[in-house]
């Protein structure tokens, strides 16, 4: 399996790429958003990840850029040194399927390049249902109910017994 690395940081990028080759995985490592954008026609991959802070260009637009030009059942995992919720929400709207926050632990980025995690191979929903939020959707409309049920039938507070 084939993965792009783009990042300008040069120590970081040698330890995952050295971490996930011995974990079967071919990576390419790119410094810097345009050169790596310049190559998307001609380069495809299986996975990608991508630093949020390039030093010629946002991460966020090459997550775009990725987005515009490669299939959406390929995963994108965005990482970053920045670590507000808005971040994660800016980084999962601009295409990142995963996000991890610098300093990146090689054990993470592992477990998230492994089948099933945020870099394994997986279909995707429809676009029109993201696939992240439809766990969240069905989990708030059940409890939403419950609390509806529960509090039209009187019975206690939470943690008593009704």
């Amino acid at each position: 399996m084939r993965i792009a690395i783009i990042d300008d940081d040069t120590v970081l990028s040698s330890s995952i790429t050295s971490a996930l080759a011995r974990n079967g995985w071919a990576c390419r490592t790119h410094a810097d958003g345009r050169s790596f954008v310049a190559t998307l026609h001609r380069e495809r991959y299986d996975a990608y990840i991508v630093d949020s802070g390039l030093p010629d260009m946002s991460g966020l637009d090459v997550l775009r850029a990725i987005r515009t030009r490669v299939p959406v059942t390929v995963p994108v995992l965005c990482l970053t040194a920045r670590d507000t919720e808005q971040d994660v929400i800016e980084a999962l709207e601009a295409g990142a399927d995963d996000f991890v926050v610098k300093p990146a632990r090689i054990g993470e980025l592992l477990a998230r390049a492994h089948p099933g995690g945020g870099l394994g191979p997986r279909q995707r929903d429809p676009p029109e249902r993201h696939y992240l939020l439809a766990p969240v959707y069905s989990y708030g409309y059940r409890l939403e109910h419950l609390l509806t049920s529960t509090a039209t039938a009187g019975s206690a507070s939470c943690g008593e017994p009704g």
